[in-house]
């Protein structure tokens, strides 16, 4: 047998491997644009994304940073190329949930796909210690033998987050539960402007500076009604894309440049109130960041909503020391686009809010949010549970 390849490309550390095996074959790649002999995996990787993201949203964990690449390779022995594309998802897993618990239920989700877990084994992912799972397809080509890798999880055990009955502050006695939307991402995307738009319930826009809608979906969320948080970028672990160096908010960055950089974004949305984290997993785990950060919005009177999306971020603490008002997220409501989860998700968030008096919760500006919310909505009000502002939660 032939040992095809063997490629690994460090961005994160996403994998795609040529190795000797046994098996048949489980399926043919798609045609694709070029040589004859080409061969493209996109499809099928992205069915095995699919039964990933499924399994992770049920095991109710948290998916703090997804890098994605498209990946190309020359075939051995042959002209043409194979084609495939590749994630690394950041997984935080509370004590309740393990990594076997995790693989099982990946596991059993690929096997439609034709996917198989390729390797479980302890790894580190930028300092921390972590489970990694290694998911992927088998294969036959050209008569030689392939194994490609989809998705490489990395696992880290996070302590759970608490929500003690009757302690959080409600705006209204007579309500049983209330609930602060933040509703992320706006400004990628026109098309979901409208729609969040029309929505009467107070809830608030998270929009992203510098990109081709951030303005307009700021200035219609004023003009609908509802609140401005600039959503701020942050540095993830998985590390930040070329094209976002001068948007994102670094580690290392000295206090100067985070102070010029949150000036900058928010002068650039209308109506800004407070702030947010677009990913940061890394940036909000560090004090001297989350210190300057800090200090530029409380000389601007500016709050600060913690997106919680590294269980030991120190941003909300950060923020009370430097005498900034303060919450954080309580729960991703849409992990998974479908429309039945995110509903699944705002019946849980509702259950969470009658219980400790208020929640704060963050979806994303997609289809599938929109509609679960619409259709969300009267049910939660008619079991006593208001939407408010965060800006009425802070502390």
């Amino acid at each position: 047998m032939i040992l095809l390849a063997l490629l690994i490309i460090l961005s994160g550390a996403a994998y795609f491997a040529f190795q000797e095996l046994t098996s048949g074959s489980a399926g043919k790649p798609n045609s694709a644009a070029g040589s004859k002999n080409d061969a493209d995996y996109n499809e099928r990787c992205d069915a095995l994304h699919a039964a990933v993201d499924g399994a992770l949203a049920r095991q109710n964990v948290i998916v703090s940073d997804v890098h994605q690449e498209t990946k190309e390779a020359a075939r051995q022995n042959t002209d043409g190329k194979i084609r495939w594309n590749a994630r690394n998802l950041l997984i935080e897993a509370s004590e309740s949930v393990s990594a076997e618990a995790i693989r099982r239920s990946v596991e059993a989700a690929l096997k439609p796909a034709g996917g198989l877990v390729l390797k479980m084994e302890p790894d580190q992912y930028h300092g921390y210690s972590v489970t990694r799972i290694d998911i992927g397809f088998q294969d036959r080509l050209g008569g030689g033998p392939l194994t490609i890798s989809s998705d490489r999880l990395y696992i880290v055990a996070t302590a759970k987050k608490p929500v003690t009955p009757g302690v959080r502050p409600k705006t209204n006695s007579a309500h049983k539960g209330e609930i602060a939307l933040i509703i992320d991402d706006f400004g990628y995307r026109q098309d979901m402007i409208a729609g969040f738009s029309a929505i009467r319930q107070p809830f608030t826009f998270a929009v992203i500076p510098f990109k081709p809608y951030s303005r307009d979906a700021a200035a219609k969320g004023l003009a609908s009604g509802h609140q401005i948080l600039l959503h701020l970028p942050m540095e993830p672990m998985s590390g930040v894309d070329a094209a976002e160096t001068a948007i994102t908010v670094r580690v290392g960055m000295n206090a100067e440049q985070i102070r010029e950089l949150v000036d900058k974004a928010t002068a650039s949305l209308p109506g800004v109130t407070g702030v947010n984290n677009h990913q940061g997993s890394k940036a909000t785990a560090d004090r001297n960041t989350m210190e300057a950060v800090m200090r530029g919005l409380r000389q601007k009177g500016l709050f600060f909503v913690d997106s919680r999306t590294n269980g030991r971020s120190v941003a909300m603490d950060t923020a009370r020391r430097q005498n900034v008002k303060t919450t954080e997220n309580d729960l991703f409501i849409d992990g998974m686009a479908d429309v039945a989860y995110v509903k699944k998700q705002l019946r849980a968030a509702g259950e969470m809010a009658i219980k400790a008096g208020s929640v704060t919760i963050i979806g994303h500006a997609r289809p599938t949010t929109l509609t679960a919310l619409r259709e969300m909505i009267p049910e939660l009000e008619a079991r006593g549970i208001r939407f408010v502002f965060v800006s009425q939660l802070v502390r």
